[in-house]
């Protein structure tokens, strides 16, 4: 796989019809599927959680084999878990627990910058819109993982002080989920527990 790849990247970085957006896209893309075949992941963890590597290894039951290059490590990761690309786009990867449920992103991009993984908790507050072509209604829930479960509130987007009402609505949410799941910004918290 590492010589189709290498090959690819050759081949799409000297075709001239390529514009340079188009080859970096290119050099991205061929670097994602390495990273997934390879399971390594970013050795930079997202400051906001401010967690170890050891304490990652420890409570995720991953192994750490080693560097596996300046910016990443080498894991066995455990059974059923895996490393895919986002839906979303190119630069994005999804670290996926043995449930198929969403642990961390990680944004790598080969040019310019670091990949660097955010550690998702299992419970979050979750603003979107009711219908996502038609930004007139912003609501306000509760989630695990993907699954909405808890609705807090709606805002049209027109409403006198919307800004002020979403971050009400907002603070309710994270006192609900503060009460229901006092450790829910927590990255290990409440994996273990049936949906």
């Amino acid at each position: 796989m590492a010589d189709q790849i290498t090959r690819e990247k050759v081949r799409a970085l000297l075709d001239g019809d390529l514009t340079f957006q188009e080859r970096v896209e290119a050099t991205n893309r061929l670097d994602q599927k390495a990273l997934v075949s390879r399971l390594t992941l970013p050795r930079e963890i997202s400051r906001f959680h401010q967690v170890e590597w050891a304490t990652l290894c420890e409570r995720w039951g991953m192994r750490l084999l080693g560097n596996a290059n300046a910016d990443s490590l080498a894991v066995e990761m455990p059974d059923g878990w895996l490393l895919r690309p986002a839906a979303q786009g190119s630069l994005w990867n999804l670290l996926l627990d043995g449930r198929g449920r969403q642990r961390a992103s990680i944004f790598y991009r080969s040019m310019g910058s670091n990949a660097t993984m955010y550690l998702d908790s299992r419970y979050s507050l979750f603003s979107h819109y009711y219908d996502p072509t038609d930004h007139t209604v912003r609501i306000i829930s509760a989630a695990d993982g993907q699954r909405i479960f808890h609705e807090f509130g709606r805002v049209p987007l027109h409403y006198p002080g919307y800004f002020s009402e979403v971050e009400r609505i907002e603070q309710l949410g994270r006192e609900w989920l503060d009460h229901e799941f006092p450790n829910w910004r927590d990255p290990f918290a409440y994996w273990d527990l049936e949906p």
